[in-house]
């Protein structure tokens, strides 16, 4: 938002409320994430419900300010990106709030926010429109653009996922947790009217790695990256410049 000088009462105010919540933002971005990330849900429900009005839902802040809660994840995940992959999950509830479904299923994640797609532990299959984000507790959260958007989760690995990649046909999703030392292939079935997408996905293989030295000052957002070689093979580059190569 660009601001006219001199300013009238209205641009003055959204100018200082802006100012506002960056400042909120920064000093607390668990805070501000988390509290975020709730006030989509219960916007969600309630315009799901039928009693719903239309003027009730256009006239929300999470939807007028749709542009400034980007800016303000972006300056986020900028400045203090290991907090917000502390609470990655909730962090893309806000973001997918804020993006147009529609073009999000066309021009994809990487095209309309790049920042969120820095992580390592996120990323988005072109075929199946799903988006895939490793979380700190262990799971594997997906959100089905053609299902809404609800966010599913699965329960991945005994520590943090730090690694996410899903292949080119969409059909094998891996991931990886340093803490567990595993690289898990998933199969990613596509979602049917009598299934659920999170009881379709499943392990169909896991393999025990080479543990890899982690210190308090690790950067874990850079400790590893899988990059698929093939629709049935991935190479695990690490922080120290070591290259594994994996298969289903």
């Amino acid at each position: 938002m660009t601001y006219g000088l001199p300013l009238t009462p209205i641009a003055d105010a959204c100018r200082t409320a802006r100012h506002a919540l960056s400042l909120i933002a920064t000093a607390r971005p668990p805070a501000f994430i988390i509290t975020m990330a709730k006030e989509v849900a219960r916007f969600n429900a309630i315009a799901q419900t039928a009693q719903a009005q239309h003027s009730q839902i256009i006239n929300s802040v999470l939807v007028r300010g749709k542009l400034e809660i980007l800016k303000t994840v972006e300056l986020l995940v900028e400045k203090m990106p290991s907090d917000v992959a502390d609470h990655l999950v909730e962090a893309m509830d806000v973001t997918i709030h804020c993006l147009d479904i529609n073009q999000l299923k066309t021009k994809g994640l990487q095209e309309l926010f790049p920042t969120i797609c820095r992580f390592s532990m996120v990323c988005m299959c072109p075929v199946t429109k799903r988006i895939w984000v490793g979380a700190k507790n262990g799971g594997l959260a997906f959100y089905d653009l053609k299902q809404h958007s609800k966010c599913q989760m699965i329960q991945a690995h005994a520590g943090p996922v730090i690694a996410v990649s899903v292949s080119a046909d969409g059909k094998f999703l891996v991931t990886y947790s340093h803490v567990d030392s595993r690289l898990k292939f998933w199969q990613t079935a596509s979602s049917s009217l009598f299934g659920i997408g999170s009881q379709q996905t499943k392990c169909v293989k896991q393999t025990a790695t080479s543990p890899i030295p982690v210190t308090n000052l690790t950067n874990l957002l850079k400790l590893v990256r899988l990059v698929w070689v093939d629709t049935r093979s991935i190479v695990m580059l690490t922080v120290d410049g070591k290259e594994h190569k994996y298969s289903v």
